[in-house]
């Protein structure tokens, strides 16, 4: 079961527009500490005069934190903070937080769309399980892996050992 976050937890803030900034300060207030990104450098400085540590880029909060907020006005801007250069998914699939052999040597490829000769679902399934093993012996709540877990089963169970045409099919990326 996953443990409550509790204040002194170290917590992350990406957008820090007029609702963004209010959101983190609440955080702070309850003895959060934030460690905050804004696209524009001058916002997150001006609340780390308050307290708040600023971080460079998206990564760095996800470095630093237990949990991340998102407090941004569209889509683009989410696809950018996850999936960009210095972006929170980005850093984990080339070896930041996830450290799994499997993401740091196809990460690249996977986030370039570069999926051909394919991956196998059975590595990546045993690696997945291993994570997720990793993440209940410490409690962490891992909801979007487990869901990856499950979805990485069902093309195991049926037979699809190779998932570059899966991805393809997904993401609408043809080749």
């Amino acid at each position: 079961m996953a443990e409550t976050i509790r204040a002194g937890a170290p917590v992350g803030f990406i957008g820090l527009g007029i609702m963004g900034a209010a959101m983190a300060r609440n955080l702070m207030q309850a003895g959060f500490k934030v460690h905050a990104h804004n696209r524009s450098r001058a916002k997150a400085e001006a609340l780390a005069r308050e307290g708040a540590a600023a971080c460079a880029t998206p990564a760095d909060v996800a470095q630093a934190s237990v949990a991340i907020v998102l407090c941004l006005p569209d889509a683009a801007d989410v696809e950018q903070v996850l999936f960009g250069e210095t972006g929170i998914v980005r850093d984990a699939l080339l070896g930041g937080s996830a450290q799994s052999f499997l993401l740091q040597n196809h990460g690249k490829r996977l986030l370039d769309g570069a999926l051909a000769p394919g991956f196998r679902a059975s590595l990546m399934w045993k690696d997945i399980e291993l994570a997720l093993n990793a993440g209940r012996e410490t409690g962490a709540f891992m909801p979007v892996t487990a869901l990856g877990a499950q979805m990485l089963a069902a093309l195991c169970n049926l037979r699809c050992g190779e998932l570059g045409p899966v991805f393809e099919e997904l993401s609408g990326l043809r080749r």
